[in-house]
């Protein structure tokens, strides 16, 4: 979807390796769910960006677009169950309204949060926070703190 509305994606990982306790399934889908809606959202042309850091003990993934405004009255509605804010961004993009709701559910099971934020002409913002395990360990020590699975 993203190579058909010609968007750049673009990243900016730390060097630093941060490690949370949680479930790679439940995790994969939030984050699917997350450039998902920021792909769907952006318009044509436009980049999409993600960062990920440790910011004193959590870990902060925050997926970005440059487009598609959320009114600052559904910024407080936008992760209940089949709230639609599509009438501020667009609208017609098809779903239920549960894809936010979802990551809000899995964030906090895992001990975090997700906001959002947006910005008239700027674009929008998801930020997920989820407890550090291990930040910042050489490999033979986090071998060794690491549980056995």
């Amino acid at each position: 979807m993203a190579a058909e509305k010609d968007l750049r994606i673009s990243g900016n990982l730390s060097d630093v390796s941060v490690f949370v306790r949680a479930d790679a399934i439940p995790i994969d889908r939030l984050l699917l769910i997350l450039l998902d809606d920021v792909v769907k959202y952006t318009p044509r042309g436009r980049a999409v960006r993600n960062l990920s850091l440790n910011r004193g003990g959590v870990a902060e993934i925050s997926v970005r677009d440059s487009g598609g405004d959320i009114a600052e009255s559904d910024l407080v509605n936008i992760f209940d169950r089949f709230y639609r804010a599509d009438r501020a961004r667009g609208g017609g993009n098809g779903g239920a309204g549960l894809g936010l709701a979802i990551a809000r559910w899995i964030a906090e099971m895992h001990g975090g949060t997700i906001v959002a934020e947006s910005a008239v002409g700027v674009g929008s913002a998801f930020h997920v926070q989820l407890p550090v395990l291990i930040a910042s360990l050489a490999q033979e020590d986090r071998d060794s703190a690491l549980p056995a699975l």
